[in-house]
C-alpha cells in the first residue's frame, strides 16, 4: 500500500474534471491510499479508503472510461469503477498491447473518454 503519486492524482483529478464527474465525493484526494494492481505495470490501482474495507469492497458501476496514447503510440484504455456504495473503487488501466505503461501521462494528455449510462 502506498499514497497515490502526484502524475496519478493529476491524471484523475483531470480526467473527472472533463468528464464532469466528481471524484472528489468519492474518495479522491492527494493522499489517498493505493495498492498498484498485478497487471504486469500497465499502471491499474485500488483505492484503499480504509483499514476496514479493504477486502468486503465489491464493484458497482464504471463512473468514466476512455482511451489515451502511451509515449510508444500503443493505445491505453482507462477506467474508473466505484465500488457498491458509490466510493473510488479502482482505476482500471489496460494497455491494448500488453505491455507497461511508459509513464503516467501529464493531466493535459488528449483523453477520449465516454461516460457510461448511469441509469443501469
Amino acid at each position: 500500500m502506498r499514497q497515490i503519486s502526484q502524475d496519478e492524482y493529476d491524471l484523475l483529478t483531470s480526467i473527472s474534471n472533463r468528464c464532469g464527474v466528481d471524484l472528489s465525493s468519492r474518495g479522491l484526494s492527494p493522499s489517498v491510499n493505493v495498492n498498484p494492481m498485478d497487471d504486469g505495470g500497465m499502471g491499474s490501482l485500488l483505492f484503499i479508503l480504509n483499514q476496514s474495507s479493504k477486502n468486503k469492497r465489491v464493484y458497482g458501476r464504471t463512473i468514466i472510461e476512455g482511451e489515451f496514447y502511451d509515449l510508444d503510440g500503443s493505445v491505453v484504455s482507462l477506467a474508473v469503477n466505484v465500488d457498491s456504495e458509490d466510493r473510488l473503487l479502482e482505476m482500471d488501466v489496460w494497455k491494448t498491447d500488453f505491455s507497461p505503461l511508459i509513464k503516467v501521462p501529464p493531466p493535459n494528455i488528449p483523453f477520449r473518454f465516454r461516460i457510461p449510462d448511469m441509469s443501469k
